[in-house]
């Protein structure tokens, strides 16, 4: 269970309870109020729970999130009542705060642990409209293990490359890949064939690839391509990955207008040693294409980036 859902859940429960009406959730700046606005149209709606966080706390194994649960009602002046109404509200709110914690700890099958060393504060005139009622700090704990296996963290940086050049593409050909200069080498063999970017990928893991640069379009009279293709085959030519990227590819850019992109592929689990989804595999390529179409002419800039991240 996340921060979200935790919030979240607050929110469905005033939804479902009976003399709950209204929810928010910030600081206390964010408390919203009837002089508000537009009187009762745009202002709160009473009684309304109002959720300020505190400080959270995260151990190895576990979260535990603070809360200033802080519920309300509008107090009106009753001549026959030394306290007006107020009390009476500070003792419904208290009572408020009772059913949400119940509602937290019994109705949910998944049970985050409620704290039930719980402080009420009843109030009176604490806010911008003439308010009882009481806030109670409010304790749950989460099972939560740290786990950096589900980080999404780059691990391994296995190749660095740049183009050295201006690369153009022309529609309706076979696209020539980019040309690129080596700048980190570690787990793989040299280029091939020389000043292209073909590498032979050495370890098992999986494999993510990321390529940045800046597109200059040079006409517009077709259409623009969708993106640029990330192709990874094996020594018999067969392709066992290929993907467009995720990212900010442009769209539609203007002619002889420095666009910068930056794509992501994600291309799984790659063995070359155990051929697990490298059939026949003594080597393996992988090869950057664009999909010949009826496609504008477009340069990629010198200086485009292309990385392999490798996490075991």
């Amino acid at each position: 269970m996340n921060y979200n859902e935790i919030v979240n859940r607050f929110k469905e429960i005033v939804e479902d309870h009976k003399m709950l009406v209204d929810f928010g959730y910030g600081q206390i700046s964010d408390i919203k109020t009837r002089s508000e606005g537009d009187g009762e149209s745009e202002g709160a709606d009473y009684p309304y729970l109002f959720l300020n966080p505190g400080v959270h706390n995260r151990e190895q194994s576990v979260v535990t999130y603070n809360f200033n649960m802080i519920i309300m009602d509008m107090a009106r002046e009753e001549e026959a009542s030394e306290y007006q109404n107020f009390l009476n509200i500070q003792s419904n709110c208290i009572q408020y705060c009772d059913d949400v914690i119940a509602r937290l700890y019994y109705y949910y099958k998944d049970k985050p642990e409620i704290s039930f060393t719980v402080s009420y504060t009843p109030f009176y005139e604490r806010f911008q409209d003439q308010l009882a009622g009481a806030t109670a700090t409010i304790s749950i704990e989460v099972p939560n293990n740290i786990d950096e296996c589900i980080a999404p963290f780059y691990v391994g940086l296995a190749v660095d490359v740049k183009s050295n050049s201006d690369q153009l593409f022309r529609p309706d050909v076979a696209q020539s890949p980019l040309t690129f200069e080596v700048t980190i080498l570690d787990t793989y063999s040299g280029m091939r064939p020389v000043r292209a970017n073909y590498y032979k990928i050495e370890a098992a893991g999986e494999w993510t690839f990321v390529v940045e640069g800046v597109i200059r379009r040079t006409e517009d009279t077709d259409v623009f391509p969708d993106s640029l293709d990330i192709t990874v085959v094996s020594k018999s030519g067969s392709v066992i990955f290929r993907s467009s990227g995720v990212g900010n590819w442009p769209t539609n850019p203007p002619i002889n207008v420095d666009v910068p992109f930056k794509l992501e592929y994600s291309a799984g689990f790659l063995d070359p040693d155990t051929s697990t989804n490298l059939t026949s595999a003594a080597e393996v390529t992988w090869v950057s294409l664009n999909d010949p179409a009826t496609e504008d002419r477009y340069l990629i800039l010198s200086g485009c980036s292309m990385k392999g991240y490798i996490q075991d």
